[in-house]
């Protein structure tokens, strides 16, 4: 028997001798090393990831509104001119027409007012009771000659403006009819 073994167990057990070095292992500091560092890469690209996507959604540009006539955009440039230049309202009291095609028995309410070229246009058409009656019965005419089946589309609406802004640009009046605001279109069946 070797005695080297012995003596070595009784000298760790003796509280005045001296205890052989023992090293931690080094695979486990190692393991704890990396994955310290891997948990902070893994932090930093996440902190990173989210601040790109806040700045992306913060600084994007707007997207463009849909055009108001529809798939085929119509009317879009009537309302791309309304927005780059001041226009002037004229407001109308709501109408009320039977619409064509039916018994009778189908109507149409509906309160607009019209885009013009300027404010000071906008306040003669206003203040001028013969040009606000001609505007009038030229709105009548084309709401009259519509059918319900044709305006509660989206479709229908679109080329229901344009008939109102070529119907009462035609009057000649000094001013241009740039679009129809729709404030209130009910139909009723």
């Amino acid at each position: 028997m070797d005695e080297s073994k012995p003596a070595a167990a009784t000298a760790a057990q003796k509280p005045g001798a001296a205890a052989p070095d023992k090293k931690p292992a080094p695979n486990a500091s190692k393991k704890k090393g990396k994955f310290g560092l891997i948990l902070g890469i893994v932090i930093g690209v996440l902190v990173l990831a989210g601040g790109g996507a806040a700045a992306y959604w913060k600084l994007r540009p707007a997207p463009p509104a849909p055009a108001a006539g529809g798939a085929a955009g119509e009317g879009h440039g009537v309302a791309e001119a309304a927005e780059t230049h001041p226009a002037g309202v004229v407001s109308f009291e709501p109408f009320l027409v039977n619409l064509a095609g039916g018994s009778g028995q189908t109507y149409l309410r509906v309160t607009l007012k019209l885009l013009v070229g300027s404010e000071e246009d906008a306040k003669l058409l206003q203040e001028s009771e013969v040009a606000k009656a001609r505007m009038r019965s030229a709105i009548l005419e084309v709401l009259a000659t519509q059918s319900a089946d044709t305006l509660v589309t989206v479709e229908g609406k679109a080329q229901l403006k344009k008939a109102l802004v070529e119907q009462v640009s035609a009057l000649k009046q000094k001013t241009e009819v740039r679009d129809v605001l729709f404030s209130d279109f009910v139909v009723q069946f």
